[in-house]
C-alpha cells in the first residue's frame, strides 16, 4: 500500500526531473505569447487605451502552454530531450527573426491597419540564414549544456519582461473601456452654480477636416441656412498636426512646454476647461473613440470603437511579427476572412447601410453609430447646464463613406467630408427640434487639417513658406511630409454659434487657432476665463497682427527610412518651432524644443514618490 507521502514524493521528484525540459521547451511560447505582445503593446499604450486586456489572451496561452509541457514526463528521456530542444531552438529562431527581420509596420500610420505589409526578399534571405544558423547550433551545442543553461536564460528573460512591464505601465488612473462611467454629477460635486439655467455647450470635433472643403460643400449644397447663427473662421489654424498633441492644446488653451506629455494630457483630462466648467455647475458628457479623449470627472463617458478592429488589429500585428516574411500575405488572407465573417454581423447590428463596392479596410462603423447615439441621447439629456463633447474620426482615413454616410470602403476624402457635414445637419436639426438650438453654445471644429494631393492643389494652393522656414521643417521632420503638406495639416475647421446668434453662416477673416477655444467658451457663457494662451475669437480685431505658433517633428523619418512616432518608437526628441504673423507674411524660427513623453511606470512612480517624501522631509 502506497502512502500519501510517497505519492507526493513521487510527484515532487517527477516535477523536479521534468521542470528543466518544461522551461527549455516553453521558450517559443515565451517569445510568441509574452515578449512579442508586450513589445507591441507597451510603446503604443495610448492607442490601446492603456487597456491590458489586449494582452490577456496571449498571457492565457502562455500559461496553458507551460502546463501542457508537463506532458513531456510521459515520454522517454531521449524523446523528452529532443522535443524540448526542438522547441527551444525554434524559440531562438522566432526571437532572432523578429529582431533581425522585423515586419515593416512602422511605415503604416494606423497600427490597426496592416493590409499593406510587404514580403521583401531580403527579409526571407535573412530568415533562411537564421534558420540554417540555428540548426547548426542545435547540432553542435551539447544538449546537456542547453538543459543546464536554458532554464536560467528563460527565467531571466521572463523576469526582465516583468520588470519592463512594471516600469512601463503608467500609474495614471484610467476609465473602464467601452461603457458608461456613472460618477457623481457636476451639480452634486460642485456648489458654485450659476443663479439661473444656462443653455448647453456642445463641442463637436471631427478629425482631419479642412476649412476649404467644408465651405465648398456648404456653398455647393446651399446649406448656409442650416448653420444658422454660425461663424466660420476661415483662417483658423491648429498648432499641432497630430491629434494627440492637438487635443490637450484645445482643451486647456496651453502649448506643450516639452517637459512631460503625460502630465500635459493629465491637465486636459483631469483639469483644463472641462474642470473649470464643472466648478460653475456644468455636467459633462463625453462620446469618444479613445479613453484618453475623456475627462475623468465626467458625468457620463461613452466609448465606442469597433472592438473587433482594435482587438484583431493587435492580434494580427503580434502574429505577423512571428510569421515568416514569405507567409505574411497568406496569414493576412486567413485573418481577413475571419474578420469578414464578423463584419456582416456588425453591419446588421449597427443598422448601417452597406453598398456593393468592395471594402479595402475594416470599416470603423462605430464612428457613425457614436454620433448617432449622441443624437439619440439628446432628448434624454437636460436642456441646460450641460457640456457635451463628441469626437468623431471623420473625414480621417480610411475613406469608407459616401456623401449619404453609407459604407463603400473605397471612397474619397471629399465623400467622407460630405458625410461629416450630413451628420452635422442631423445633429443641428435635432437641437432645433428639441428647442435647444438658440440658447446653446455650439463649437464644431477639427483637431487638425489634412494634406491635399493632385488636382486639389490647383484649387487650394498651399500657403507660401519662406525657404529658410521650409528648410528648418524639412531638417527636423527628415522628410516625413513636405513643409507645404504639414502647413496644410494646420488648416483646421472652426465653426462657432454663440447663444442666441441668428442669420445664415458667416465667414470671418480673423486669425484664430484651436488654442482659442477654451477662452471663447468661457467668454460666451460669461464665466471667469481659465489661464492660457488663447483669446476669445469674437474679441479679436481682424486688422491686428497675431503670432500663431506651430510645432513639427513629432513624426519623423529615421536614418533607416522608417517612421518614428513620439511616444512610441522614441520618448525624447527635438521638434521644430516656428510661427507666422499676419496670415503667413511674417515668419519666425525659434530654437528647437526638446520634448519628452514623460511616461512614469509603477516602479518609477514608487521611486519618485519616495524621493519626493525624502526631499520634503517626510518619513
Amino acid at each position: 500500500m502506497i502512502s500519501a507521502y510517497q505519492i507526493l514524493e513521487r510527484i515532487y521528484h517527477g516535477f523536479k526531473e521534468t521542470m528543466p525540459y518544461v522551461a527549455v521547451g516553453w521558450f517559443p511560447a515565451l517569445v510568441a505569447f509574452v515578449l512579442v505582445p508586450f513589445a507591441v503593446y507597451l510603446p503604443n499604450q495610448m492607442d490601446y487605451d492603456w487597456n491590458l486586456l489586449h494582452v490577456l489572451p496571449f498571457m492565457i496561452l502562455a500559461v496553458v502552454s507551460f502546463f501542457l509541457l508537463f506532458s513531456l514526463a510521459l515520454f522517454k528521456q531521449t524523446w523528452r530531450t529532443r522535443i524540448a530542444l526542438a522547441f527551444f531552438y525554434f524559440g531562438i529562431y522566432l526571437a532572432l527573426s523578429d529582431l533581425l527581420a522585423p515586419v515593416p509596420l512602422d511605415l503604416i500610420e494606423d497600427p490597426s491597419v496592416i493590409d499593406k505589409v510587404a514580403e521583401p526578399i531580403h527579409l526571407t534571405i535573412i530568415e533562411f540564414a537564421l534558420a540554417v544558423g540555428v540548426i547548426l547550433c542545435a547540432i553542435r551545442i551539447p544538449s546537456e549544456f542547453v538543459l543546464r543553461i536554458g532554464p536560467v536564460a528563460v527565467l531571466a528573460l521572463l523576469m526582465v519582461q516583468i520588470l519592463t512591464v512594471l516600469t512601463s505601465i503608467p500609474t495614471r488612473t484610467t476609465i473602464a473601456y467601452g461603457g458608461l462611467s456613472n460618477t457623481a454629477t457636476a451639480s452634486e460635486k460642485y456648489t458654485d452654480k450659476g443663479s439661473s439655467p444656462r443653455g448647453n455647450i456642445y463641442q463637436i470635433v471631427f478629425d482631419s477636416f479642412r476649412t476649404g472643403e467644408f465651405l465648398d460643400i456648404v456653398n455647393n449644397s446651399n446649406l448656409r441656412g442650416v448653420f444658422d447663427g454660425f461663424t466660420c473662421f476661415e483662417n483658423n489654424r491648429s498648432n499641432y498636426v497630430e491629434s494627440k498633441l492637438s487635443y490637450p492644446s484645445y482643451m486647456t488653451g496651453t502649448l506643450f512646454d516639452g517637459r512631460s506629455y503625460v502630465r500635459w494630457l493629465d491637465l486636459a483630462t483631469k483639469n483644463g476647461a472641462v474642470e473649470h466648467l464643472h466648478r460653475y455647475g456644468y455636467a459633462s458628457w463625453f462620446y469618444v473613440p479613445y479613453v484618453y479623449l475623456a475627462h475623468r470627472n465626467a458625468r457620463s463617458i461613452t466609448i465606442r470603437r469597433t472592438k473587433v478592429q482594435v482587438s484583431t488589429g493587435f492580434v494580427r500585428i503580434c502574429m505577423l511579427r512571428i510569421t515568416p516574411s514569405f507567409l505574411r500575405h497568406e496569414f493576412q488572407w486567413i485573418g481577413q476572412k475571419a474578420i469578414d465573417m464578423l463584419r456582416g454581423s456588425l453591419h446588421t447590428s449597427r443598422g448601417i447601410a452597406v453598398t456593393g463596392r468592395k471594402s479595402l479596410k475594416f470599416p470603423d462603423l462605430s464612428q457613425i453609430s457614436l454620433l448617432r447615439e449622441f443624437i439619440e441621447d439628446e432628448a434624454r439629456r437636460p436642456s441646460y447646464d450641460q457640456y457635451v463633447y463628441v469626437h468623431v474620426l471623420l473625414p480621417h482615413i480610411p475613406y469608407n463613406w459616401d456623401p449619404c454616410c453609407r459604407f463603400v470602403g473605397n471612397g474619397s476624402y471629399i465623400e467622407s467630408a460630405q458625410c461629416a457635414v450630413k451628420l452635422m445637419e442631423g445633429f443641428l436639426a435635432k437641437l432645433k427640434e428639441l428647442g435647444r438650438y438658440n440658447d446653446s453654445l455650439i463649437v464644431i471644429h477639427s483637431d487638425h487639417g489634412w494634406e491635399r494631393s493632385g488636382s486639389e492643389r490647383e484649387v487650394y494652393p498651399p500657403p507660401e513658406i519662406p525657404p529658410n522656414v521650409a528648410d528648418k521643417i524639412s531638417v527636423t521632420t527628415r522628410g516625413y511630409r513636405s513643409p507645404d503638406q504639414l502647413m496644410e495639416r494646420t488648416q483646421a475647421l472652426l465653426l462657432i454659434k454663440p447663444p442666441n446668434a441668428v442669420g445664415d453662416l458667416k465667414t470671418s477673416p480673423v486669425n484664430t487657432q484651436l488654442l482659442d477655444i477654451p477662452a471663447t467658451v468661457t467668454d460666451m457663457v460669461g464665466i471667469t476665463p481659465i489661464p492660457g494662451k488663447g483669446k476669445s475669437v469674437f474679441s479679436l480685431d481682424p486688422r491686428s497682427e497675431r503670432e500663431i505658433h506651430f510645432f513639427f517633428g513629432f513624426r519623423r523619418i529615421n536614418e533607416s527610412g522608417r517612421q518614428e512616432v513620439f511616444g512610441r518608437q522614441v520618448k525624447k526628441l527635438d521638434v521644430a518651432h516656428v510661427s507666422s504673423n499676419d496670415r503667413g507674411k511674417i515668419w519666425k524660427i525659434y530654437p528647437d524644443m526638446t520634448v519628452r513623453s514623460g511616461d512614469e511606470g509603477l516602479l518609477q512612480g514608487l521611486v519618485s514618490g519616495l524621493r519626493r517624501q525624502r526631499d520634503s522631509g517626510k518619513e
